[in-house]
């Protein structure tokens, strides 16, 4: 079985966004963590025939709260194919969004399941596909080279 620490972070780091100073964990701070430690306890993805791969229904989050004053929550709400969280405090009332299956693929690897489609080839990593294109390139670069090589051999008319 994997390792499902690593699984967790992982998919927590897909809940990220791209810009480090406007990441849900900068805003919510400890609360980020206390929230992913709230989702995987209460969001149950049922795994109906006991093979492992969660089934996907819209999860219903409970309010968290973490704190005393009547603005220490953390509302998380499904609508749409996307999953936004919102803090009370928040002054902006900025709600964080995240497509709907990275966070459920979140919830599943947090508790050990993995989704259907997780066992498809996804592709090649961005290095891998860097790679591939280079030695393409090289290929068509030669063919041009000994192309015009290949011409040059010839008489001129």
């Amino acid at each position: 079985m994997a390792d499902t620490k690593t699984n967790r972070e992982d998919a927590a780091q897909e809940l990220g966004t791209a810009n480090p100073a406007n990441t849900i964990d900068g805003a919510l701070g400890p609360n980020w963590q206390a929230w992913q430690d709230h989702v995987v306890a209460h969001v149950q993805l049922p795994d109906e025939d006991g093979d492992g791969k969660a089934e996907t229904p819209d999860p219903v989050i409970p309010l968290l709260a973490y704190g005393d004053g009547p603005n220490d929550y953390i509302a998380t709400d499904v609508d749409a194919g996307q999953v936004m969280v919102r803090d009370g405090n928040d002054a902006t009332g900025k709600a964080w969004k995240f497509p709907l299956d990275a966070f459920l693929r979140f919830v599943a690897r947090a508790q050990g399941k993995t989704l259907e489609g997780d066992d498809e080839e996804k592709g090649d990593g961005p290095y891998e596909a860097a790679r591939k294109l280079a030695q393409r390139t090289g290929k068509l670069v030669q063919a041009d080279r000994d192309a015009e090589a290949g011409r040059e051999d010839k008489p001129k008319r």
